[in-house]
């Protein structure tokens, strides 16, 4: 029941902060604590290997994360390219704007998608993060070996 609601709350986007309020409206109970949550949600992060960079920065594999993302939802139409849309961008961690990260995210590109949709930040995969604004030579470094262009077989999402 735990791994069913941690996926619930990462599909649904609900913060930590909301969560005890989904708690008491849907009657969940003590079993349903934060701390079950984050437990399960390490175990599954986990599975797809976060790997540190650097000294304030972590990874999941590009490769296993679209491997797990594709398996947990198929394409419309395997016989089509999965297009990507890969984005790097500077953000602010806190509302004081003190702590700056680095997140590179991905989205699947479907035909027929709205623009608003693509656009959305809730249609983003974030597979590095990077605490503290980095320089251009940490950035290289750190991404030297993502210029490699993947071609997935369909075999790959079955």
């Amino acid at each position: 029941m735990i791994k069913a609601l941690a996926a619930y709350k990462d599909k649904m986007r609900i913060s930590d902060h909301d969560w005890p309020i989904t708690v008491q409206t849907f009657g969940l109970g003590m079993y349903a604590k934060l701390t079950a949550l984050r437990k399960q949600q390490h175990q599954d992060n986990q599975t797809m290997g976060i790997q540190p960079v650097g000294k304030a920065g972590y990874k999941i594999s590009l490769h296993a994360y679209l491997k797990h993302h594709l398996q947990s939802h198929p394409p419309s139409n395997p016989t089509q390219p999965v297009l990507l849309k890969l984005a790097f961008n500077s953000t602010t961690m806190t509302s004081g704007k003190q702590i700056q990260q680095e997140v590179g995210g991905f989205q699947i590109l479907s035909p027929g998608k709205e623009l608003s949709s693509v656009k959305s930040p809730k249609n983003c995969h974030i597979y590095v993060l990077y605490i503290s604004s980095e320089t251009e030579e940490e950035l290289h470094e750190a991404l030297t070996h993502t210029n490699e262009v993947i071609s997935v077989p369909p075999s790959f999402v079955m």
